[in-house]
């Protein structure tokens, strides 16, 4: 038995010297990582900058369907309010009319 290696045996799987491929596919891929994370860094910025006007525009729609919503209320109370004073109005005119026929006898209430 014999200490040094044996001349025949292989002591590795692969070959442990860089050639110029392995330095040009390193740099290559290096550059390609680059390249992509520039283009998904742009992206997501233009993604931020398109979120940021939707999120304007959505926040003027809302103020919009607020004023809205507010002129449509105060428009429902002034119909409610002319509404209440026509109903007072013909309970008014009903009322002088049956006066009217009670002090003409119960007959036709002429014109003057």
């Amino acid at each position: 038995m014999s200490l040094l290696p044996d001349p025949e045996a292989k002591t590795s799987m692969f070959k442990s010297d860089i050639s110029l491929g392995n330095v040009l596919t390193i740099g290559a891929m290096t550059v390609a990582l680059a390249m992509g994370w520039q283009a998904l860094s742009s992206a997501v910025s233009e993604m931020d900058r398109k979120i940021v006007r939707v999120e304007q525009k959505a926040d003027k729609i809302e103020g919009d369907a607020e004023r809205l919503r507010d002129k449509v209320e105060s428009r429902e109370l002034a119909t409610q309010r002319a509404v209440t004073e026509i109903q007072a109005d013909l309970r008014y005119v009903r009322q002088s009319l049956d006066y009217l026929v009670r002090a003409n006898g119960g007959g036709r209430v002429q014109p003057q």
